[in-house]
């Protein structure tokens, strides 16, 4: 025999109730750790993003130095051969 379900106003209550309960739980559980972990992860992106911004600037920086240094041994092994040839 099939046993016949009726749902009562007092059977509906509870399965509200139950279902506000896992609802709840799975918000306390899940979702409120997944968004403190999103909220950490963005700011260390942001952290990270800076870093790299920084480290951009001094290599740009340094490339500059060494063109300079580049440019100034080359004057100087000009210089050097003419000495040479001089003498």
């Amino acid at each position: 025999m099939k046993a016949k379900m009726n749902i009562t106003l007092e059977n509906a209550m509870v399965y509200i109730g139950i279902i506000t309960f896992a609802m709840t739980l799975a918000k306390m559980l899940v979702i409120t750790p997944l968004k403190d972990a999103i909220s950490r992860l963005e700011v260390a992106i942001e952290k990270l993003g800076a870093q790299l911004a920084r480290i951009d600037e001094r290599v740009d920086k340094q490339s500059e130095r060494i063109a300079v240094v580049e440019r100034d041994v080359k004057s100087a092994h000009r210089r050097i051969d003419d000495i040479m040839e001089t003498h």
